[in-house]
């Protein structure tokens, strides 16, 4: 059900509750009948003064816009007043002179007000010079327009503010929103605007938009260096915009400065009960009581809003979220469960893949799975709540063990976690230190090193011991694994299977530790062989080179070096090894190579993202093998993947399954 307060804040009602107060009566009875003359008016670039004449059967307040003034403001029957318009160093601009009843008699429980102006005088003025004549535009035909240097003008509400000192924030209008990426004065100033003109969130801004650009990273368009025009201060000033509550509900408080004259609270939320409101001056506090939760996690938006005795109306939005049962619960089965914006639940992962430092969107692994997180914010905002960019003040890295919260939602039929936010850090990442660097570092059993050298000394081909060397120092390695077995386990001597060598330039993880006083890299396991000019590696690579310039509509071949390929859906458009997606596009081998094939690397183009997950590749001892998909392992860096082959195999096949095009500069095959 839908819910709706007014409460009134003038200076003669009282604020709690139902509570009666002594009815008072200003001096003037409201006008019934208003009219002014002229009714329009024509005025130059400059700037001019005017006279205008208002006839009233009583009281009356005129409402202006900022670059216009009247004097008298307000008055009580018929009088001549005077218009001052500014001058214009922008673009073309009209807007309107409104004439109010002022307020009436004033009762316990109401304030007599109009609702709409009852005349009204229109002003017109030129463009500034250089400046388009018809330049005012809405944000949506503005974002339509693409990437521009031309000038516009732009009305919209100051809606999130990211940062202070340059001028950074969102800017909303009733057509949409965009991304303000720096706000100049009128001299063209940086650094001082935003103080200099007090601005806040929740005021009405005018700019001069010059650049439009696309900012890729974070995938956003921007206005850069806006210029200030004019603006309209907010009537609402909320302490804060959000509260989180227990399940077990209770009562809480939506404190603001208000300089209107009444507070209108609407919402729909069966669980939320208006208590009452205290005044203090400007000062108002509304409080409110919720019900206890006994399903899942709810939230709810109060739209909040004000009207001042010229009708002037702002809006302010308030968030209540309420926690209810969360459930802890594995990767495995978050991605099985259905999607809700209510349900909350709480996983612990890894976080891996491409990560985005601004908004927080990465891969969260655990030993059952992955899910995208699209979007880590440092405390809970609510479901569908706009990103606030704070992930980065949380100092997190790949390989950090983390515990969040979320929603479980999708993109394109891809179950993703939305709206999470940051409850604890559990365990630190790797840190790629030089072997001097790691030598330096105090012992611990819980922080990772990744380590990259040379492989020499006595190598034990059994466990894995040998010595690393960089060009900072060298470092014993007590015993490395392919894989990862956790600190302090058995060594599995899985380190033959590696194949490794003195000489081999290798990069590992571990931890450091120390045997008799000697410092060593204890329980490490392997990441990668890295290929040197002196030492090519037996590979076979797969490259662009030989690529049609559009997909085939059938599946066709090529060759490259000794060895022909298949392929359906593969082309080279100007950017690498382009897989369609949604088509299960393929590379595979059709002539059998000359060895087992120990792993297949696909290494991503360097001007395109990498997501893991996408591909899938398989291996065997035939063509177009299948069955399983082999395990990735993803770089450092996140721009490759390479995957193990089990023995005996001698074919491979590198099928793109996802939705998405899949760019990549090469594929190699180790042998």
């Amino acid at each position: 059900m839908k819910k709706y307060f007014r409460i009134l804040i003038a200076a003669a009602v009282c604020l709690s509750g139902l509570a009666a107060c002594t009815p008072e009566t200003p001096v003037g009875e409201m006008a019934r009948n208003i009219s002014v003359a002229p009714g329009t008016q024509q005025v130059a670039t400059d700037g001019q003064s005017f006279e205008a004449t208002i006839t009233a059967d009583g009281a009356w307040v005129a409402d202006t816009p900022d670059w216009i003034s009247v004097s008298p403001a307000n008055g009580e029957g018929n009088q001549t007043v005077k218009v001052t318009v500014a001058p214009n160093d922008g673009g073309a601009r009209t807007d309107a002179v409104k004439f109010y009843s002022a307020v009436g008699n004033v009762s316990s429980t109401s304030v007599a007000l109009e609702s709409t102006p009852l005349a009204e005088l229109t002003v017109t003025q030129a463009a500034g010079e250089g400046q388009s004549g018809d330049n005012t535009i809405s944000i949506a035909d503005y974002l339509a327009l693409g990437a521009n240097t031309d000038a516009y003008i732009i009305t919209g509400t100051i809606t999130r503010v990211a940062n202070t000192k340059y001028g950074n924030f969102d800017l909303t209008d009733e057509t949409g929103t965009i991304y303000v990426y720096g706000l100049l004065n009128e001299e063209l100033e940086a650094q001082k605007c935003w103080a200099d003109k007090e601005l806040a969130l929740g005021d009405v801004l005018t700019v001069q938009a010059n650049t439009l650009q696309f900012y890729e990273k974070d995938q956003v368009w921007e206005i850069v260096n806006a210029v200030y025009v004019s603006h309209k201060k907010s009537l609402f000033d909320l302490e804060s915009d959000n509260v989180t509550l227990p399940k077990e509900g209770g009562d809480f408080e939506v404190k603001a400065v208000v300089k209107g004259e009444d507070v209108k609270a609407d919402y729909e939320a069966g669980w939320i009960t208006f208590k009452g409101a205290v005044k203090d001056g400007e000062n108002v506090t509304l409080t409110f009581t919720a019900a206890e939760n006994a399903g899942m996690g709810r939230s709810a938006v109060m739209t909040l809003s004000t009207t001042s005795a010229k009708g002037e109306t702002s809006t302010a939005e308030f968030t209540v979220n309420q926690e209810g049962n969360i459930l802890t619960v594995t990767v495995a089965d978050f991605l099985a469960a259905e999607e809700s914006d209510s349900g909350v639940y709480e996983l612990v992962g890894t976080i891996e893949g491409n990560i985005n430092t601004t908004y927080g969107n990465f891969n969260l692994t655990d030993a059952t799975g992955t899910v995208y997180v699209y979007g880590l914010t440092a405390t809970e905002l609510g479901y569908g709540a706009s990103n606030d960019r704070s992930f980065a003040s949380l100092g997190l890295r790949a390989g950090d063990v983390i515990k969040l919260r979320g929603y479980r939602s999708s993109h394109n039929g891809t179950p993703q976690v939305k709206s999470a936010w940051f409850i604890e850090k559990l365990a630190s990442g790797p840190i790629a230190a030089t072997v001097a660097e790691f030598l330096a570092a105090e012992e611990s059993d819980a922080q990772v090193y990744v380590l990259t050298g040379t492989m020499g000394g006595n190598i034990n081909n059994t466990y894995g011991n040998f010595d690393l060397t960089d060009e900072t120092g060298t470092v014993y390695v007590y015993g490395l694994t392919a894989t990862e077995l956790g600190y302090g386990a058995k060594n599995d001597k899985s380190f033959a299977s590696l194949g490794l060598k003195e000489g081999d330039v290798i990069k590992i993880r571990g931890y450091r530790s120390s045997h008799n006083g000697t410092p060593q890299v204890k329980s490490a396991w392997f990441i990668e062989k890295l290929v040197t000019e002196e030492d090519p590696g037996n590979a076979v690579v797969i490259t662009d080179a030989q690529l049609p310039a559009a997909y085939p509509e059938a599946e066709a071949t090529f060759t490259e070096g000794d060895y022909e390929y298949s392929f359906l859906k593969v082309a080279n458009y100007g950017t690498g090894i382009q897989m369609q997606g949604k088509k299960n596009s393929f590379i595979a081998n059709k002539t059998a190579m000359p060895s087992d094939i120990k792993s297949v690397t696909v290494n991503c183009h360097p001007d395109k993202t990498y997501y893991q997950g996408n591909l899938k590749v398989y291996a065997g001892n035939a063509e177009n093998p299948a069955g399983d998909a082999l395990t990735g392992t993803l770089s450092e860096d996140g721009k490759s993947e390479t995957f193990a082959v089990p023995e005996g195999c001698k074919f491979f096949k590198v099928v793109n399954e996802s939705n998405y095009a899949v760019y990549l500069s090469s594929i190699s095959i180790e042998l």
